[in-house]
């Protein structure tokens, strides 16, 4: 198992304000070949490369955002893509904090797939637990890039996440590297 050493942009602006106060984020230039997305259901602000599709979904206190290749409306699924699972009010169905939950789902991630590479990113008050891993997804190996971050003060839970076909992983990986190290969460 190799640790991740890469550096992580993550913009997790929104982290320093309390909930309650209204932000106004400007967000950098998108870098060629996508543009910014703004979740309406508030999970956050992503970059969305050009031609692809984006779905929101909003059930009983998750909000999720899906970035991906395909037209998820039209197929149901997708096979490349980036997910955001935003759980809101967290305590209220789980009697362990976020933050440790987070530790919790990403090594249930790391015991049951072959990991490529996992680690924690130290990220101002809430850390990110990361891992990389090959799975079977309906019979397709699949490289996931799992991100995991509990956040107490708010009461949130993330999962985010990056997949596609093992087969086509590395045409991808520059796609995934600029989604993943360009979030901003909670917009």
């Amino acid at each position: 198992m190799r640790s991740i050493t890469r550096s992580y942009h993550i913009l997790f602006l929104l982290l320093l304000v309390p909930p309650t106060t209204a932000l106004s984020i400007d967000t950098p230039p998108a870098p060629a070949g996508f543009s910014w997305y703004t979740a309406k259901n508030g999970v956050g602000t992503f970059l969305k490369p050009d031609g692809w599709f984006a779905l929101e979904e909003t059930k009983g206190n998750t909000n999720a955002v899906f970035i991906s290749r395909e037209n998820i409306k039209e197929l149901g699924k997708f096979v490349v893509g980036f997910s955001v699972n935003h759980i809101t009010s967290y305590s209220n169905s789980s009697s362990i904090k976020a933050s440790e939950y987070a530790k919790v789902f990403m090594q249930k991630i790391i015991d049951k797939h072959e990991v490529i590479s996992s680690g924690v990113v130290k990220s101002g008050p809430n850390d990110m637990n990361v891992a990389r891993v090959k799975g079977d997804n309906a019979g397709v190996m699949t490289i996931t890039h799992h991100i995991s971050v509990g956040m107490d003060g708010r009461d949130e839970l993330y999962l985010i996440s990056f997949e596609a076909p093992e087969s086509e992983w590395e045409t991808y990986y520059k796609t995934a590297g600029q989604i993943l190290n360009y979030i901003i969460l909670g917009s």
